[in-house]
């Protein structure tokens, strides 16, 4: 099979594509640690009034309104990267509260009314997930697992006060406040235990761009080493560290780029400052949301199959109180009480476990191609109800430089399960997908699609659908005759 694939290669993308495909099967994530902790506070206090004068006399209304929240969170993450172990950990602490009071007043002719009202809630949520996945060499086995854990708890109290008068006959008075208090608590994990391995290799990818860009612009003098483009990829492949670490993440990248440059011997000049134009760039306060410029399309290589076990359990628990006290009074002779008390508590318990297996089949074909498969099956165990799903697709895409980009795509997914009346049932989705971009720089942006959906079980139905946009730069023009030389003409 391996040697099928090498040929289709080879005739696909050439001599240039075999060493490619080289550098792919020679790529090795980088060993790396990331630690981010932060700490958030929010707050926010407001005030209102209100007043509204009638044209009749004697009738108005107004309101006063006052209130504040406060929000503090710790978000943070640890993560340990190597060649064949990953390990994360995130957590997610949160607490938050609010109050609020609000005063309404209204004045017409023989109606007069009061009302208050006072509200509180706090809120404490936690979140925390553990995840570890190793490869051995020795064999080619891939295990792994997560375990999640997430709770919160919210409180909620109200209270309120309610005063009128009609024809200064009838006088009524009404209080009440409440009370809400409601936890819940999850707990989830996931088992994966397989045979082979698909190792994302986009950053190889990303390094042939970065090094075609700098010798297009003579920043480098010759192309780079195997030894040193490898050095590149596995640069690139912490990317996404460096944008977590660091809120102008491209100075610290290119500082390193240039230092793998220098150290290959590929630099034209090796005094000159490869991220000066970066820093130059940067914004004067605040973050920089620029980062490296990343393959539109994912690559990946290796061939897995995987069995899983998926599993939850999740407990709520909720109290409700309340309590409502009224009082009328009328002529000042008769008056009228009413008391009442409400209280309610509520517990729910679920879980879940499904177990499956999934194969995948994942290959780059040179710089431009990226080939996958995949299928997948699984189904719930234990006192869930009998329920099977079993999904298969496939994608194949291509893309040149930033010319164009084509992709097809196959899925089918098929589910077996019985029902109340135990009557089993077999729904089916096939989806079929084309997309086409075509891009040229200052020129147009153009995107054909065109996709066929088609769903079967107790009925059918299809749908199928084209669509397409079009951006064209008509005009664009830049001129200074001080500052700028005479712009030549655009590439066609």
């Amino acid at each position: 099979m391996r040697t099928r694939v090498v040929a289709l290669a080879l005739l696909l993308c050439g001599a240039a594509g075999t060493a490619l495909a080289d550098d792919y099967a020679d790529f090795r994530v980088p060993d790396y640690k990331v630690l981010t902790w932060d700490l958030i506070m929010r707050g926010r206090a407001s005030t209102s009034r209100f007043r509204n004068e009638s044209f009749s006399p004697g009738i108005s209304d107004q309101a006063r309104s006052s209130g504040g929240d406060f929000n503090l969170s710790a978000p943070g993450s640890w993560l340990h990267q190597t060649d064949r172990a990953s390990t994360a950990i995130d957590w997610s602490p949160n607490a938050s509260g609010r109050r609020q009071r609000q005063r309404i007043e209204q004045f017409g002719g023989p109606v007069a009314e009061r009302r208050e009202v006072a509200d509180r809630s706090a809120r404490e949520a936690w979140g925390a997930t553990l995840r570890h996945e190793r490869y051995e060499t020795a064999l080619p086995i891939a295990w792994g697992g997560r375990l999640t854990t997430a709770g919160s708890l919210e409180q909620d109290w109200s209270r309120g006060a309610r005063a009128g008068t009609v024809v200064d006959t009838l006088q009524g008075e009404r209080q009440y406040d409440s009370a809400r208090r409601a936890g819940a608590a999850s707990l989830s994990g996931a088992m994966t235990l397989g045979v082979g391995r698909i190792r994302d290799v986009t950053p190889v990818a990303d390094a042939r761009e970065i090094e075609a860009r700098l010798l297009e612009r003579g920043v480098l003098a010759r192309p780079l080493s195997r030894e040193g483009r490898q050095r590149l990829a596995r640069l690139v492949a912490m990317d996404d560290a460096f944008v977590r670490t660091s809120q102008r993440p491209l100075a610290a990248e290119f500082d390193a780029i240039e230092g793998v440059l220098r150290d290959d011997g590929a630099l034209r000049d090796p005094g000159q400052d490869v991220a000066a134009a970066v820093r130059v760039l940067e914004p004067w306060i605040g973050a920089d949301a620029a980062r490296l410029p990343h393959s539109p399309v994912r690559r990946a290589r290796g061939v897995a199959v995987t069995a899983f076990a998926d599993g939850s359990l999740e407990w709520t628990r909720q109290r409700f109180a309340d309590h409502f006290y009224g009082r009328t009074r009328i002529d000042d002779t008769t008056t009228v009480v009413s008391d009442s008390r409400f209280t309610a508590s509520r517990h729910s318990r679920s879980d879940r476990v499904v177990i499956g297996g999934r194969g995948e089949v994942q290959w780059p074909l040179g710089q431009a191609f990226q080939l996958g498969l995949a299928s997948e099956a699984s189904t719930p165990v234990g006192h869930q109800r009998p329920f099977t799903s079993i999904r298969t697709g496939g994608s194949f895409a291509a893309i040149v430089a930033d010319r164009w980009i084509a992709s097809v795509m196959l899925q089918h997914s098929r589910d077996f399960y019985r029902d109340a009346a135990r009557q089993w049932h077999d729904p089916w989705n096939t989806l079929a997908a084309a997309r086409v971009s075509w891009f040229l720089v200052d020129h147009l942006a153009f995107t054909l699609a065109a996709s066929d959906n088609q769903h079967g079980g107790a009925g059918y139905a299809r749908e199928d659908m084209v669509s397409f946009e079009l951006t064209w730069r008509l005009a664009r023009r830049l001129t200074s005759p001080d500052l700028l030389a005479e712009p030549s003409p655009r590439p066609d």
